[in-house]
C-alpha cells in the first residue's frame, strides 16, 4: 500500500512479541479498530473528506481503509494523507 502511494516510512519490525515498551517506542497495534471511534482516541483529529462514488446517496463516509481511498484517489491519494 505504501508503494502505491508513493510513500516510505522506516518500518522496524521486532524481534519477538512486546508487551511493554520504552518511553521512545510507541505501540499501534490497537490504534485503528473497527468498533473504536477514531473521534476519542484522537479528538484533535479532522478526517478530510475525498471523493467517493456513493457520497451523493450516503454522503461523506470517514474512516473507511486505506483502500477505498485509492480506489477513489488512485495516484492523489497521497495528498489527501498529507
Amino acid at each position: 500500500v505504501c508503494e502505491l502511494i508513493d510513500i516510505h516510512p522506516t518500518i522496524e519490525r521486532t524481534a519477538e512479541y512486546k508487551m511493554k515498551f520504552t518511553a521512545e517506542e510507541t505501540d499501534f497495534r490497537e490504534i485503528i479498530h473497527p468498533k473504536k471511534d477514531f473521534r476519542t482516541a484522537d479528538t484533535e483529529f479532522v478526517p478530510q473528506p475525498y471523493y467517493q462514488v456513493f457520497e451523493s446517496k450516503l454522503g461523506f463516509l470517514p474512516n473507511l481503509s486505506i483502500i477505498d481511498l485509492l480506489f477513489n484517489m488512485g495516484p492523489e491519494s497521497v495528498l489527501i494523507l498529507k
